[in-house]
């Protein structure tokens, strides 16, 4: 791991070590970080496989490209969102 400084939430690192049980500020963040990942992660791939499932031509319709965002690395919940709205 490198070292890096960065500002922290007093109150939300306070809240991750009471709710985790971490015992300092390190096992915290680096927990939750693990915590997001993996939860975007599992979305991300979960969309990623209804995307491939959609991309297969259905009868009477030509294919299309999957333009899921894990092919694109987009991982931002909000374009997720944007493209279920626009329907593609």
């Amino acid at each position: 791991m490198s070292p890096t400084w960065i500002d922290i939430d007093d109150e939300a690192l306070r809240e991750t070590m009471r709710f985790s049980g971490a015992r300092n500020q390190d096992d915290a963040v680096n927990l939750a970080l693990r915590v997001f990942a993996a939860r975007h992660r599992s979305r991300t791939e979960t969309l990623g496989e209804r995307d491939r499932s959609e991309a297969a031509p259905r009868s009477g319709q030509g294919g299309r490209e999957s333009r899921g965002s894990v092919d694109r690395g987009e991982f931002h919940q909000g374009a997720i969102r944007r493209r279920r709205e626009n329907g593609s």
